[in-house]
């Protein structure tokens, strides 16, 4: 995980996301795999909002701050 710092890391949203992720390989219909990855998005969601909520920051997540999330 490149430049992800261990906050992120240990976040329990992304542990969520990681999970979801790797229940995809339980799945076999696109549909199911989808609803993995809608799952991981709404948690690195939830993640990006409970940071900004820590550190006290105005601005509302956006896609580019969600997108190097989904890199990793």
């Amino acid at each position: 995980h490149m430049n992800l710092s261990q906050e992120i890391l240990q976040h329990e949203h992304w542990q969520q996301a990681m999970f979801a992720l790797k229940k995809m390989n339980l799945y076999q219909t696109p549909r199911a795999k989808l609803q993995c990855i809608v799952t991981a998005f709404k948690s690195l969601i939830k993640l990006l909002y409970s940071l900004k909520k820590h550190r006290k920051v105005d601005d509302d997540p956006t896609a580019d701050d969600l997108l190097p999330l989904c890199i990793m």
